[in-house]
């Protein structure tokens, strides 16, 4: 597999090279070859530029930066080239005109604005929804909601179970109460459609519970729609852009850490002026498939709030904690929700995610193997992962494999989970995939590619079936014809099965693929062998879509080495936010 992904990046590094120096014609040199392939490159592995310091020989960066723009094609911010150099960073021409338009948004944005309102105003309503609030620790929810409330950019971060959906339905419940009679416009989406699907049932769960009257609940935004369907992408191209904004007053966007960096420009380009924009996400997950670590290079600096923020707090009788001080405002619309209120501290889960999150891997080892935390376990599966699939996995699937309706198949989608962190290989997905469909679809398949209670998910776009890649859905016979079922925003959604766009089956899927879903119990499927794909985040997203128990198969040494591994994307993002510009 990794041999396969080698050659096919290669093969895009000579061609890349090989245009660029047509491109360069005489002006063309070994340093430039060398920068653009490893560029690509980086590309190829996430990043969203190339580190000059990187690249070999003892030449300093300033030297090597002197060689490259004495080129055609190497220029400075601006200019209209294909490669540009920044401070000690060479991009893509694209790659820095997404960070450059992702930054400048974030720090027009991150400045308190209470939009017309009188500060005091803040002070009831917040005391009224958040009635636990502690005067000592506070209450990083309440803390959230006066951020998102008094600004334009907010990000709400947070493990499992730390109540970011609702604490987002208080803010919106809060915003449609202090703005009433003025007719603000809502939006909120996600990634993908089980994401949005996710974010939708939640709100319409929380706000049944919010302390408004009948007016402000029936106004409370609830549909939920991919970030695609927001900006009316269609083969690539937005419906809505700078010259044709979004309208809207108050977006909000749940598991912003899969949203990449060309994708989070497009959107932030498409916001109009008075727009505001909320972030909801745990930035210890994955990245993006594509390049970029958005959500992770904003939360770069950890929290801490200016001496405006903190005034402000005690005003409003909101207490912050224990918080540095910061001198960028863009710390006080960062905030991260610590409590968790889906596992107790006893749980294994909790203090498993935890100790991988930290690094700390002798720890979560020791908790795999404690019995007294049923809840987290290891299985060492050596040479017998087919067999531990028919005997441990088959089983497990018993209640999607049996569903009698269209909505029971999509309530067990939800049940179990097979996250594996390869593709393909003996444990990885394609593999267990094709052992669990073996079993599952028996004589009464025939052959077919498809059969009811086959689980699928959607591995390309379809703009006209409203379907994006990593939409999850169920196939079934209705009138002798086979449907697929979708849970979306609206409920449940069905497309004729012969009209889908690629899929895989989805008994399992990667752990990549999994952002966005929960379920109540998770396998978690290790290589055999080391694995460069295989690290921290990984891993720490993995055991993070559990609701009850978790299960990792691979050996020790292999679970420690993923721990030890934190993932860098090489970006200018951070330094743009917390340093300047880059090389400032």
């Amino acid at each position: 597999m990794n041999q396969d992904r080698d050659q096919g990046a290669a093969f895009l590094e000579r061609v890349f090279a090989d245009f660029i120096d047509a491109l360069a014609g005489e002006e063309s040199c070994p340093t430039l070859m060398t920068a653009v392939r490893q560029l690509s490159r980086a590309r190829a592995e996430g990043h969203i530029c190339l580190d000059l310091a990187s690249m070999p020989g003892e030449r300093a960066v300033a030297a090597v930066a002197e060689l490259l723009l004495a080129t055609a094609v190497v220029g400075g911010p601006g200019e209209s080239v294909p490669l540009i150099i920044e401070g000690p960073y060479l991009y893509l021409h694209r790659y820095h005109q997404a960070e450059t338009q992702v930054a400048y948004f974030i720090r027009a944005r991150c400045h308190m604005d209470f939009q017309g309102l009188a500060p005091a105003a803040l002070q009831a309503p917040l005391a009224r929804f958040f009635p636990g609030a502690g005067p000592l620790q506070g209450d990083w929810q309440q803390v959230a909601a006066m951020a998102a409330l008094t600004r334009k950019f907010t990000v709400i971060s947070g493990g499992p179970g730390t109540g970011k959906t609702t604490t987002v339905a208080k803010i919106l419940a809060l915003y449609l109460e202090l703005h009433q009679g003025q007719g603000r416009v809502i939006r909120l989406a996600a990634p993908t459609g089980k994401a949005a699907a996710r974010l939708q049932e939640s709100i319409q769960q929380v706000k049944a519970q919010l302390p408004v009257s009948e007016e402000t609940r029936a106004a409370l935004p609830t549909e939920t729609v991919t970030i695609h369907r927001l900006l009316g992408l269609s083969r690539g191209r937005p419906r809505y852009d700078r010259h044709h904004p979004l309208p809207a007053d108050l977006v909000v966007i749940d598991e912003a850490s899969m949203v990449d960096l060309p994708l989070m420009a497009q959107l932030m380009e498409a916001l109009p002026a008075g727009c505001s924009l909320i972030l909801l996400g745990d930035h210890y997950q994955l990245s993006s498939v594509q390049p970029g670590a958005v959500l992770g290079d904003i939360c770069g600096l950890g929290e801490g709030f200016s001496a405006t923020f903190a005034g402000l707090a005690r005003d409003l009788g909101v207490t912050l904690g224990e918080a540095p001080s910061r001198q960028n405002s863009l710390a006080d619309g960062i905030i991260t929700l610590r409590t968790s209120y889906r596992f107790g501290a006893k749980s294994g889960i909790r203090r498993l995610s935890a100790a991988v999150n930290s690094g700390q891997a002798d720890e979560a080892l020791a908790l795999l193997n404690d019995s007294c935390f049923p809840d987290v376990r290891m299985i060492d599966y050596g040479s017998n992962c087919d067999q531990l699939v028919a005997t441990e996995l088959y089983p497990a699937f018993a209640g999607l494999i049996n569903a009698q309706s269209k909505e029971e198949q999509l309530a067990a989608l939800g049940r179990f989970g097979v996250l594996c962190a390869h593709r393909q290989g003996p444990a990885g997905m394609e593999r267990i995939n094709a052992l669990l469909v073996r079993m599952a679809a028996g004589k009464e398949s025939r052959g077919k590619p498809l059969y009811p209670g086959l689980p699928i998910m959607v591995a390309g776009n379809s703009y006209e079936l409203q379907l994006y890649n990593g939409d999850t859905g169920v196939i079934h016979d209705q009138d002798g014809r086979l449907y697929v079922s979708f849970a979306d925003g609206n409920g449940l959604r069905q497309v004729l099965a012969r009209r889908l766009p690629p899929y895989n089956p989805a008994y399992a899927m990667t752990v990549h693929k999994s952002q966005g879903s929960e379920f109540d119990q998770v396998v978690v499927v290790l290589p055999a062998q080391p694995s460069r794909v295989l690290g921290r985040e990984l891993l720490y997203t993995a055991l993070t879509r559990a609701r009850q128990s978790v299960e990792v198969w691979g050996n020790a040494e292999i679970f420690r080495q993923a721990v030890a591994t934190p993932v860098v994307r090489v970006s200018g993002l951070a330094r743009r936010l917390w340093g300047g510009r880059p090389g400032g």
